[in-house]
Formats: C-alpha cells, sequence, structure tokens
C-alpha cells in the first residue's frame, strides 16, 4: 500500500512495483491517510477499536499494479551504481552540513 502524493503517480507506483517484486496497492484514501493511522492508532490504544481491520474495511483498494520481473535484472544493476553515487557524495554531504 503506498499513501500520499506520489502514490497518484501510475508510473511511480510501477517503479515500486518493477524494484520490489511485489504489487503495489493504491487505497482510496491518500490525502489523509497519515491522519487516519494515527487517529486509528489512538483509538486501539484507548480500546475504541480492537484492531488495525478497521483500516482494511475504510480504506479499500483502487488500483494494484504488478510487477514486471523482466525489469529486476535492470533495477539490480542500476541500484549497485546508485550506492557507488551514494557513497561517493557522503564527503560532499558532510561538508555542506559543516557550512
Amino acid at each position: 500500500r503506498v499513501i500520499g502524493g506520489g502514490a497518484n503517480g501510475h508510473t511511480w507506483r510501477q517503479i515500486m512495483a518493477d524494484i520490489y517484486g511485489i504489487p503495489i496497492r493504491r487505497p482510496a484514501l491518500l490525502a489523509e491517510a497519515t491522519s487516519f493511522g494515527a487517529a486509528l492508532a489512538g483509538g486501539i490504544g484507548v480500546g475504541i477499536y480492537k484492531d488495525w481491520s478497521l483500516a482494511e474495511n475504510l480504506t479499500p483498494i483502487v488500483d494494484e499494479l504488478q510487477p514486471n520481473p523482466d525489469l529486476a535484472p535492470v533495477y539490480n544493476k542500476l541500484y549497485a551504481v546508485f550506492n557507488r553515487a551514494y557513497e561517493a557524495f557522503v564527503p560532499l554531504y558532510t561538508e555542506i552540513a559543516a557550512l
């Protein structure tokens, strides 16, 4: 399940499905999902709600994208490149933080 502004983008959700190798589900409730989760957690904490099952009923899935297994090798190679690039930038992050 994905929430937030990025959850509106079909392409972004498909990339996530392909990278993670799992279906990506978009619930109907996106804009206030964080507030809903906090309210539900509070309700469970004080005993108003029994458990998280209410979330399933109140946030139906409206879209689900399946991963494309043919892209997994491509993303695995790109992830290795991403990690090397990130590590190369770490000294610059430290320098910027010190300014």
